[in-house]
């Protein structure tokens, strides 16, 4: 399972979302090596009842690992994450050089 992602750039920085529900705070891991972002969760159940006998069991269980290479547009220093209601939202601010300015060029 890979969780869905959307990321929006903004002048000033990249904004990643991350659908996680059923995960908690804890379970959440966001690191960076080499340049890639990598975000990784686990999800713990505990005690699962093995003397059951299910007909049929819907409830997910597992491990995620996404990444994404930042190719050196990131202020590593500055990566803020929070996760809340299902969504994990990691702002990535641009490195100040290399924050796009717009300039119109009039056609003559």
């Amino acid at each position: 399972w890979v969780p869905a992602a959307n990321i929006k750039e903004e002048e000033t920085k990249y904004h990643v979302e991350l659908s996680a529900p059923g995960y908690k705070r804890d379970d959440i891991k966001v690191s960076v090596e080499d340049d890639t972002l990598t975000i990784t969760g686990e999800l713990k159940t505990e005690n699962e009842a093995k003397k059951e006998n299910y007909v049929k069991r819907e409830f997910r269980s597992g491990n995620f690992k996404r990444s994404f290479n930042l190719n050196g547009m990131v202020n590593l220093e500055k990566i803020d994450a929070k996760y809340e209601d299902g969504i994990l939202k990691i702002d990535l601010p641009k490195i100040e050089n290399q924050v796009k300015k717009l300039k119109e060029i009039k056609v003559g």
